[in-house]
């Protein structure tokens, strides 16, 4: 899916609301790769002083394998640790296979859910997995 102008100015809206901190890697200038962090996660498990959730992620394709991503979680760990945080949450949809391999590498599982779209437009059943992990 394509962004747009629109879609990037949500998105400078809401890190200026402050409700979440925007970590990024850049290349030459250009950011490649971000990582907002917010203290709630997709659920209530999330709810602990002590821990902080990935709410945003993304990295250029042509920069993926590259380390660029590794690296830039690797920074927000340590910065989130001196600060006194134990655990870092991520959800994400088991649909993607390009953050299924990348998150399970770093997180173990904490929660499992799923959906099923029941709109009368919809005849098939459609199930999603969500997965919600923390970093260990």
């Amino acid at each position: 899916m394509q962004s747009d102008a629109e879609d990037y100015a949500r998105w400078i809206a809401r890190v200026d609301a402050g409700d979440r901190r925007t970590f990024v890697a850049e290349k030459d200038g250009e950011i490649v790769a971000y990582i907002d962090v917010a203290e709630e996660g997709e659920n209530f498990v999330t709810a602990h002083s002590k821990m902080r959730n990935i709410q945003g992620a993304y990295c250029k394709p042509e920069y993926r394998g590259r380390k660029y991503y590794d690296d830039l979680l690797a920074f927000v760990v340590t910065v989130l640790r001196e600060e006194g945080f134990e655990y870092l949450g991520v959800d994400f949809e088991s649909y993607n296979p390009t953050a299924n391999r990348f998150w399970n590498k770093y997180f173990a599982e904490y929660t499992n859910s799923v959906t099923r779209r029941i709109t009368s437009e919809s005849r098939d059943l459609i199930c999603v997995q969500q997965r919600d992990s923390v970093y260990v």
